[in-house]
């Protein structure tokens, strides 16, 4: 009895040592595991001096009140405020007056019918907010759209009778000016394209909305400012130019664009670049950076043109503008009190054609 309690005794020892390493194996990866899972610093993204200047102030700061930005899409029927995510066709920053300032025009609305109940708070309240949060079946959330579904059959509204906003620059700040622009339309917009179809120097827009008519063209004869415009032909680059930066120095000041593709919702822009030279007679430099890394520089170039540069090229072809309508032209003041900065321009700044 006794030899048989030795031998179980041994075998038992062997035993616990064997359990002893393989526990002391799992408690290593344990904190293996445990220090990968250990969040990273919130700076472990920067790199070289940007760890020194952490403590810099942002280089982004949002400045509604100084900017005079506050804009909230309107719903017209309720007269309430409400988030913009589902309701903006685009937005777009264009020098519309030729100032050198670029303004900015934001499409609105979403789905005007005969009802003036609208279903934009129902959409947040029983929709969004029983949104599922993983691949599970969500009653509420189904619901939600199965009833808006049925509403908007009924006639409903659903962020509907949303004007278009405009926004001009003056003196340092922006002042809405979407009331006298004559562009401020409340029909559902879907999409629209800013160019000089007109060829006179000043972009017009073209304005494609659910509600009649469906396609406006819109001339602006805002007037009153000398600009040049700017067409590039792309060798080594691409042929339109898409990505080139232009800088244009004049009297005025700097302004500096680059040519873009695919501007908004199934809309695109002019790819001709037009530059606002405010009262300044000549550009007295043009810089133009091209995709392939090319530069090319042209002095003293004359306001009332649009230009054509080829890259690689120093030959400058230039088109005169048409003159403008000489009895519809109309001046905007540039002084920063927005009651004077304006003056009634409707169905004469915006015409629909």
């Amino acid at each position: 009895m006794a030899q048989f309690n030795r031998k179980f005794l041994e075998i038992l020892a062997r035993q616990l040592g064997s359990m002893h390493i393989t526990v002391l194996r799992v408690f290593v990866w344990i904190v293996i595991a445990a220090l990968c899972l250990v969040p990273k610093p919130v700076d472990s993204h920067l790199t070289g001096n940007q760890r020194e200047n952490r403590e810099s102030p942002p280089i982004f700061r949002e400045l509604p009140d100084t900017a005079g930005l506050k804009f909230r899409h309107y719903n017209g029927m309720t007269g309430k405020f409400f988030l913009p995510e589902v309701m903006g066709a685009g937005v777009a920053l264009f020098d519309f007056d030729n100032d050198g300032s670029p303004e900015i025009y934001i499409a609105c609305g979403m789905l005007t019918n005969s009802s003036e109940q609208d279903l934009m708070s129902f959409f947040w309240r029983q929709v969004v907010a029983n949104s599922p949060a993983t691949r599970t079946a969500a009653p509420d959330y189904e619901n939600g759209w199965n009833a808006l579904d049925q509403w908007i059959r009924e006639d409903y509204s659903w962020n509907g009778r949303e004007p278009n906003v405009l926004y001009a620059r003056r003196g340092g700040r922006f002042y809405d000016f979407s009331c006298v622009s004559g562009i401020d339309f409340a029909d559902d917009s879907r999409a629209f394209a800013v160019t000089d179809f007109d060829g006179d120097g000043n972009l017009d827009l073209l304005l494609k909305s659910r509600l009649g008519p469906q396609v406006r063209a819109l001339r602006n004869d805002w007037g009153g400012r000398k600009s040049i415009a700017i067409a590039l032909t792309g060798v080594q680059s691409n042929r339109d130019g898409i990505g080139a930066f232009v800088e244009v120095r004049h009297a005025g000041g700097l302004v500096a664009l680059h040519v873009a593709a695919g501007s908004g919702y199934i809309s695109q822009h002019t790819k001709v670049l037009h530059v606002g030279l405010a009262d300044s007679s000549v550009a007295e430099e043009v810089r133009v950076q091209w995709p392939s890394g090319q530069v090319q520089e042209f002095e003293n170039l004359p306001a009332g043109f649009r230009y054509q540069i080829v890259e690689g090229s120093r030959d400058l072809k230039r088109q005169p503008f048409l003159r403008r309508n000489e009895t519809s032209k109309t001046r905007v003041s540039s002084g920063p009190d927005a009651a004077r900065a304006v003056t009634a321009l409707r169905g004469q700044s915006a015409r629909s054609l």
